[in-house]
């Protein structure tokens, strides 16, 4: 019985310190994030905010209370439509550097890289802007998973490129 003791304590450290990556949600969470930059390629105010629960809150860095419900869907449908005006093609990325699942909740670590390229003499300034994030996302009723809260402050490209991959999370090169 003594013998058992270190190796029941050596187990259940090796169980404790496992990485969540290869959990088994993985793939449909790294999903929430393709459907995003899917809907940032295209302009889809709808299709990004898919990825978000009806009752999601986001906070960024932009003056302003935390966005949430219709406000938060209003705002993105708005701002897709003013960049398809303006002729804005925009490419989203994202490295997830961490990642942990308890029962139903799922917290992201990671930086989104958002390119921004203009096809109208006019339109926005062409650029790239990197954020740092921490993302909440909730199992569902229908079995999928949806963001609820969501927040991101502004990052370099410095710690883009320092990011880290972690197997089985979402990586953009």
């Amino acid at each position: 019985m003594r013998m058992m003791l270190p190796a029941v304590l050596g187990l259940a450290f090796v169980v404790a310190s496992v990485p969540a990556s290869g959990h088994p949600a993985d793939g449909a969470l790294n999903h929430l994030y393709e459907t995003i930059a899917a809907g940032v390629a295209v302009n889809s105010g709808e299709q990004v905010t898919g990825a978000f629960a009806a009752d999601a809150m986001v906070l960024d860095p932009r003056p302003g209370p935390p966005a949430s419900g219709d406000a938060f869907r209003t705002g993105i449908a708005r701002m897709a439509e003013r960049l398809k005006a303006d002729g804005a093609e925009v490419k989203a990325d994202y490295r997830i550097v961490r990642r942990m699942v308890t029962g139903d909740v799922a917290v992201d670590v990671g930086y989104r890289r958002q390119s921004m390229a203009v096809t109208r003499p006019g339109g926005p300034m062409p650029g790239t802007q990197y954020q740092k994030f921490l993302v909440v996302a909730q199992h569902q009723a229908d079995g999928g998973w949806k963001i609820v809260r969501d927040a991101s402050l502004p990052a370099s490209k410095e710690a883009w490129d320092a990011a880290e991959r972690t197997e089985g999370l979402k990586y953009d090169l």
